[in-house]
């Protein structure tokens, strides 16, 4: 039989019910576009292998190219990560946190964009944000690349996506080019980061500058669910501050005008978005030390990081939360 033309590829670990959402999300979409799609998930042994089975066998008549496989040993997200692309067989590679979801029309939506654009090397799909049940539409900002395109340069891509490219359910690559870069040494250096996922994808830009963005949401981001937050807040936070860092070097060198760029736009946004959820929870006097001295070590000299960010670090959490409140009840009078 000739290989799938997409693989959904599935990295899971302890989330037995959300995945088989997501099972359920995939096999309520059209029969037609499910005829030529390999499902490969990757588990990372925990003590809930009986019910991610019978999550998977609930779907299965619905989707027979369902594949599980089970490591021998725990590996942690980035090797899980690697470790399902590696057993993927299609032409492409759609890659899904276990807790998300397809939106309704969202699978024929990506494999229609995918055939449009056949020398892309990978693409990032438009997505939904939900609350933590997956019933209700909550806002999210506008991302930067509001329109569909596709990017021939690698430092034009990494900035108008910047604000999507951690997000692991809107990442398509094509497994061709992905082989290419994978065993490359520096990957081994990501590994534990939480983003291997992301060095890789640029590396594949990189060797074959063609991005496809598609503007229409193809799946839905369910909030409140991050895995990485068992690092405690102060190690959520390295790990985007060092990951952004690290790739954004890596890719265009420390003294590049794309990593300069990049490093503004993560201050003023990711950086901001952890501070702000850290102070809103009650994070400690220690937590203010520490998150400050990590970002003066990284942007210092940018501007963004005191106007948008610093002055966010000080504010007394009362004052922080009211103004939270406030800017809430402005979106839903507005409807958003």
């Amino acid at each position: 039989m000739p290989p799938p033309f997409v693989s959904l590829c599935i990295p899971t670990f302890r989330r037995a019910a959300m995945l088989g959402e997501l099972l359920g999300s995939i096999a309520r979409e059209s029969g037609s576009e499910r005829e030529n799609l390999e499902i490969v998930v990757s588990e990372d042994p925990s003590g809930e292998g009986p019910a991610t089975l019978a999550a998977l066998e609930h779907h299965r008549s619905a989707l027979p190219l369902l594949r599980h496989e089970v490591s021998p040993e725990r590996l942690g997200f980035d090797r899980n990560f690697l470790r399902v692309m590696s057993l993927a067989q299609g032409e492409w590679c759609w890659m899904l946190g276990d807790d998300d979801v397809i939106e309704p029309g969202g699978l024929g939506k990506a494999l229609a964009a995918l055939r449009a654009h056949p020398g892309a090397s990978g693409a990032t799909l438009g997505r939904h944000a939900y609350d933590a049940t997956l019933e209700h539409r909550i806002y999210q900002r506008p991302f930067r690349q509001a329109a569909t395109r596709e990017f021939t340069d690698a430092g034009e891509m990494f900035l108008a996506l910047l604000d999507q490219l951690g997000f692991l359910s809107s990442t398509v690559l094509r497994r061709s080019v992905f082989e290419r870069v994978a065993g490359e040494p520096k990957t081994q250096g990501f590994l534990g980061s939480g983003y291997v996922q992301m060095w890789l994808l640029m590396r594949m830009v990189q060797a074959e500058p063609r991005w496809l963005a598609l503007a229409e949401p193809c799946v839905g981001w369910r909030a409140d669910n991050d895995s990485f937050n068992e690092r405690g807040l102060l190690g959520r936070l390295r790990m985007d501050v060092e990951g952004y860092a690290r790739v954004s070097a890596g890719i265009f060198g420390l003294d590049s005008p794309v990593h300069r760029q990049a490093m503004a736009f993560v201050a003023r946004s990711h950086v901001r978005h952890h501070i702000v959820r850290a102070k809103l929870g009650g994070a400690s006097l220690a937590y203010t030390r520490d998150a400050l001295g990590l970002c003066l070590r990284h942007y210092a000299r940018h501007p963004a990081w005191w106007l948008h960010t610093f002055p966010l670090l000080l504010l007394p959490a009362g004052l922080l939360r009211r103004a939270r409140s406030a800017v809430q009840a402005a979106r839903a009078r507005l409807g958003r």
